[in-house]
């Protein structure tokens, strides 16, 4: 993604591949408060349930906090 905005056509895309290469669903999408994945009414018709990770925490970012 080149801007945040790219957002809206790359999550859509994203749950479409992990269905066609995995045969799964993607059943919970967890982000940090970002304005710009409110994705309420696709969350709601695909049934995935959204979290919210807690803000300045790097134990809820494990892997990539651990590289830094």
């Amino acid at each position: 993604m080149k801007n945040k905005s790219d957002v809206h056509h790359v999550i859509p895309r994203f749950f479409t591949m992990i269905f066609t290469q995995f045969n799964a669903n993607v059943k919970v999408f967890r982000y940090d408060n970002a304005k710009e994945l409110t994705f309420t009414e696709l969350f709601q018709a695909k049934g995935i349930l959204h979290q919210f990770s807690c803000v300045e925490r790097p134990q809820q970012n494990s892997v990539v906090e651990r590289k830094h």
